[in-house]
Formats: structure tokens, sequence, C-alpha cells
């Protein structure tokens, strides 16, 4: 993800293992970062309830949790470079299923290989 230009950081490196899902988003929201996750449910209970309550943060990427390393990296590269393109990120929830889809219907992301989308979509060869 670095060799890509992003800044990466994680729960333990700042301190926030251990702390509830409400508390990682605000803490994401004051330091004005995106939150990853692979906890669909409770982020996206916790999106409506910000939303509800007129709550801003810096945004969400929901990702199926996976064991592939070099498939997680991608994915969330991938992401963070869509939701780039989409103007304003903030306070909104990105899904990889919605990136995924694209990539099935021809979309390309520039900056990635098509060997990096088989990849991320699970079609080694």
């Amino acid at each position: 993800m670095r060799a890509r230009g992003f800044t990466v950081t994680s729960a333990p490196a700042e301190g926030t293992v251990g702390v509830s899902d409400e508390d990682q988003l605000a803490y994401a929201a004051q330091h004005d970062v995106v939150i990853l996750s692979h906890n669909r449910r409770h982020f996206l209970r916790w999106h409506a309830r910000w939303a509800t309550a007129g709550r801003p943060h810096a945004g969400i990427v929901i990702l199926p949790q996976t064991s592939v390393l070099p498939q997680l990296t991608v994915r969330a590269a991938m992401m963070l470079d869509w939701i780039a393109g989409q103007g304003e990120w903030r306070s909104r929830l990105f899904l990889w299923g919605d990136l995924q889809r694209r990539f099935t219907q021809d979309f390309r992301l520039g900056g990635y290989s098509e060997a990096e989308i088989r990849l991320a979509l699970g079609q080694q060869e």
C-alpha cells in the first residue's frame, strides 16, 4: 500500500486495539482517515447511525475477509484509488462488491494490471 503512495496505519500502531467500532470510527474521523474494515454488519450500522445523527466521518471501506494477503492488499488499494475518483468520499460507505461488479462489466482502474484485477477478483490462473 505504501508503495502505491498510501499512508497506512493500524489499530495496533495507533494504540486503539480493543476500542469499540464506534470509537474506531470517531478516531478515524478526528484524524480524517478512511477506515477499512471486514466488519460489514457493524460498520453498515454505524454509518447509518452517524448519517441519521448528522455526524460526519472520513469514509468507510468494507472489504471481505481473506487470508490471501496480496489479494487483500490489492483490493484495499483499488478501493482507495476508486473512491478518490468519486469526488467527496467523506461520510460515505463503500463496499468491495460495488467495485467488483464494475470490474466484471469491463471497468478498468488506471494503474492496475489485468493480473492484479484477476487477483482482486479471485481469478488467479
